[in-house]
C-alpha cells in the first residue's frame, strides 16, 4: 500500500501509468497552444513584412528619380561654371576657347558622371556675334543614367536635350 496517501482518502481507480498519461496529454495540449500562438505571431510578422515590401516598391520609383535628378545637378552646375569660364575668356581675349586648360575649367565633383565638350565655337567677326555650345554627356559607366545629355549656349540657355530621368523606365 502507498504510504503517501492518508488513510481514509478516496482512492481512484486509475493507476500511476494513467496519471503519467494524463500529464503527458496536458503537456501536449500546452505545447499545441504554444505552437498555435507561435504560428499566429509568425503570420503577423509575415504580413507586416509583405506590407513593408509593398510600401517600399511603391516608393522606389520616386527614390530612383530623386537619385537621377541629384546626378543631373552635377551637369547643371558644371555647365554653368563652364559658361562663366567661357564668358570670362571672351571678355579677356575677345574669343571663346574650347581648351579647358586655357579656360581654367575642371569639372567639380569627387566622381564626375558626365563628359564635357565645347563645340560650335564662333569668333566674333564681320558683325557676327560670338557663340558656343557646351555639352554634358552622361558616361556609360552608370547604365541607369547613360544617355542623359545637357547643353548650354552663349545665351546662358541650359537645356536637357535627352532627359533620362523623365523616361518611364521604372
Amino acid at each position: 500500500m502507498n504510504t503517501d496517501i492518508p488513510s481514509g482518502a478516496p482512492m481512484g481507480t486509475g493507476s500511476l501509468a494513467d496519471a503519467e498519461g494524463m500529464v503527458l496529454v496536458l503537456q501536449a495540449r500546452a505545447l499545441r497552444r504554444r505552437l498555435r500562438l507561435l504560428a499566429r505571431v509568425l503570420k503577423g510578422l509575415l504580413l507586416v513584412g509583405l506590407f513593408a515590401a509593398c510600401a517600399s516598391l511603391a516608393l522606389l520609383p520616386g527614390q530612383v528619380k530623386f537619385h537621377c535628378r541629384s546626378k543631373q545637378s552635377e551637369a547643371k552646375g558644371n555647365l554653368k561654371a563652364l559658361y562663366v569660364a567661357l564668358e570670362s575668356h571672351l571678355d579677356e581675349y575677345d574669343v571663346y576657347s574650347d581648351d579647358f586648360a586655357a579656360l581654367g575649367f575642371a569639372p567639380k565633383g569627387a566622381k564626375t558622371r558626365y563628359r564635357y565638350v565645347v563645340t560650335d565655337v564662333v569668333a566674333p567677326a564681320l558683325g557676327r556675334p560670338a557663340g558656343f555650345v557646351a555639352w554634358a554627356i552622361a558616361d556609360d559607366s552608370d547604365p541607369a543614367h547613360a544617355g542623359d545629355v545637357w547643353r548650354i549656349d552663349h545665351t546662358n540657355t541650359l537645356t536637357n536635350v535627352h532627359n533620362i530621368c523623365e523616361v518611364d523606365q521604372w
